[in-house]
């Protein structure tokens, strides 16, 4: 290799291999048959199938992503696709971008998994886990990437490499309890399912960071094993994986620890167990013994069954603290700008090194199981957490960033879409339905709408009609009950999306998500029949359209507010957001905009209300 981004020897497309320690990967180099680039890394975990996936490879320096993100190096090579060092032009910080396999998504239903989970790994906040910044689809170079932090770290695969194979004691245990507190929070949502050596970051002061989470549940099951096996990864999979069961569940996590654990301890791999640690290596202490025999247990049954009940295991087993060993001398102090490295290159030194801080996991559709009748609850919400409140079904939507509007470029762009980004920095609860006519009228003693139902939204409402709804509403609920701004909204309708809509592109699965003109009868239904968005909200792209907080003004987005927007403050129209039944697939889309008077006189039977909720 003679420069960053691996440029080498001619040859044809092939993949080549050397050998490492039995406790890090080999090195593997992919050689393009068409440029005889070489391109390579110790994170190098991936085959390439297809000829479509030399896309993700093929990137050079100042080559813009997105037309926003200049590339700077490339870090690593990994099962799912290259990291890139990248420089975001629009806010001058230097982030990690991660390019996805297009084999793997070469599907809509493969590439609204990926939005999905990106989607949700936006909102994910613990110590334990890395930062989503962003992620999105490069049309021109038809790739799916997504950005993070950059991190000064090494990954435990060269940790190990660099001691020799293994850690003392205290090193292991408290970097497998570190582990332990991450997957306690992420198995709230989802599962981790490559959880190996080389997904631990190990940063400054032994903090320890998950990488590349949720990414392996985008790879089919029998393609990951067979990557594994080809790299060395199959060393951390659990039974079963290589049984090829279409579901994993957070015991599967828990023996692939065991495994790293027992390889921290011991500078080997447990293979059928034939040896526990303290027969393997001298002065390990027996107590560990029946911990790790117990995450390797064949039946996930047998094993903890919780990370919780695994750590507290570790703390009885052996509770000396870090400081008596010392810090961490391969994690480097934090560097403002230094590249997230795993390993890309073996001529940096270890002082240099600095994985790439991967993203959290998107979670699946969580269940949320029945909301709780209580308002006062004192404890703090959980992400997409169901509450009811006067009678009312909320979800709790926490801070974040996204990019609101549309590209010119975007099928259906209206010229008041500007796009631009925008950071909601606190956090709020929104109605998981839009209002029902029985909710109206169990406060209003009246039903203004046209077709009547309970549990139809309710509609013919004015932007003052739903003011005086929400007073009388907030007489019950403390005064907090109220319209979303218009960036709440879309935020929210959003769920992390960058499409069109919420689950893609794809007007054809739109009947899927929406009441519109195509298969509404030319009327409204109830609410929650269709599917809801990736953060469990229903009747978003249609069914009625609903009016927002804000006054409206088509120029408004030129002005680029930043951070929690409220509108201008000046103006005649109120903004209303989301298509309705008689609506066109366009104005159903997330960034579609509309405006209209809001005193009496207007009370149009498309026009019904979403509530918010401050926390």
């Amino acid at each position: 290799m003679t420069d960053a981004f691996g440029q080498g020897e001619a040859g044809a497309g092939r993949t080549k291999a050397s050998e490492g320690h039995t406790g890090a990967r080999a090195r593997f180099v992919w050689v393009s048959p068409d440029t005889g680039t070489e391109y390579a890394g110790w994170g190098g975990r991936a085959l390439v199938d297809e000829s479509a996936d030399r896309r993700a490879l093929t990137l050079q320096k100042h080559d813009l992503v997105w037309d926003r993100y200049e590339v700077r190096r490339r870090f690593a090579l990994w099962r799912t696709g290259p990291l890139y060092g990248v420089r975001d032009r629009e806010l001058g910080e230097s982030l990690a971008l991660k390019v996805m396999f297009p084999s793997l998504l070469r599907t809509d239903a493969a590439q609204q998994a990926f939005a999905t989970e990106l989607g949700r790994a936006l909102m994910y906040r613990h110590e334990g886990l890395t930062t989503v910044r962003d992620f999105g689809e490069d049309k021109n170079r038809d790739l799916w990437f997504f950005t993070t932090d950059l991190v000064d770290c090494v990954t435990l695969d060269h940790l190990l490499k660099d001691r020799g194979g293994r850690l003392s004691v205290t090193e292991a245990v408290h970097v497998a309890r570190r582990i332990c507190g991450a997957l306690e929070y992420l198995h709230q949502h989802i599962t981790h399912g490559g959880l190996e050596p080389l997904h631990v970051a190990i940063c400054h002061n032994w903090n320890v960071k998950l990488l590349e989470v949720g990414l392996a549940r985008l790879v089919p099951i029998k393609r990951l094993v067979r990557c594994a096996s080809a790299d060395g990864g199959a060393l951390y999979l659990a039974p079963e994986h290589t049984a090829h069961l279409t579901t994993l569940d957070h015991r599967t996590d828990i023996y692939c620890l065991g495994v790293m654990l027992y390889e921290m301890l011991t500078g080997d791999h447990p293979g059928k167990i034939e040896l526990l640690p303290s027969q393997k290596a001298v002065r390990l202490p027996k107590e560990l013994d029946p911990i790790i025999a117990r995450c390797l247990e064949l039946d996930p049954d047998d094993r903890y069954q919780s990370a919780s009940d695994l750590e507290q295991a570790l703390a009885e087993a052996h509770d000396e603290p870090l400081k008596a060993v010392g810090k961490c001398e391969n994690a480097p102090a934090p560097r403002a700008s230094g590249p997230l490295v795993t390993g890309a290159s073996r001529k940096r030194s270890a002082k240099a090194r600095r994985p790439p801080r991967q993203p959290p996991p998107a979670s699946p559709p969580l269940d949320t199981g029945p909301p709780s009748a209580s308002p006062a609850r004192s404890s703090r919400p959980e992400l997409f957490e169901v509450r009811s409140f006067a009678g009312i079904q909320f979800v709790w939507l926490p801070p974040g960033r996204f990019h609101m509007g549309s590209l010119n470029t975007d099928a259906g762009h209206c010229v008041n879409e500007a796009r631009h980004q925008v950071t909601l920095t606190q956090g709020f609860w929104l109605g998981r339905f839009p209002v029902t006519q029985a909710q109206w009228r169990d406060v209003m003693q009246a039903d203004p709408s046209e077709t009547r139902g309970d549990d139809l939204p309710v509609n013919q409402v004015s932007w003052d009609d739903c003011r005086g709804f929400i007073q009388r509403l907030n007489r019950k609920d403390g005064n907090k009950l109220r319209l979303p701004t218009e960036a709440e909204w879309e935020y929210a309708c959003r769920a992390g999306s960058v499409s069109a809509y919420c689950f893609g592109d794809a007007v054809s699965r739109l009947h899927e998500y929406a009441w519109y003109n195509a298969n509404s009868d030319g009327q409204i239904h109830p609410v929650g029949q269709l599917k809801p968005n990736a953060w469990g909200l229903y009747d978003m792209h249609g069914n009625v359209s609903e009016w927002c907080q804000d006054l409206h003004d088509d120029r408004y987005y030129t002005r680029k507010p930043g951070f929690d927007p409220k509108g201008p403050r000046r103006g005649v129209f109120r903004v209303f957001r989301g298509g309705c039944w008689n609506s066109g697939a366009v104005q159903c889309r997330s960034a579609a905009r509309g405006g209209q008077e809001p005193g009496p006189g207007y009370h149009l039977r498309f026009h019904g209300l979403r509530l918010a909720r401050n926390k």
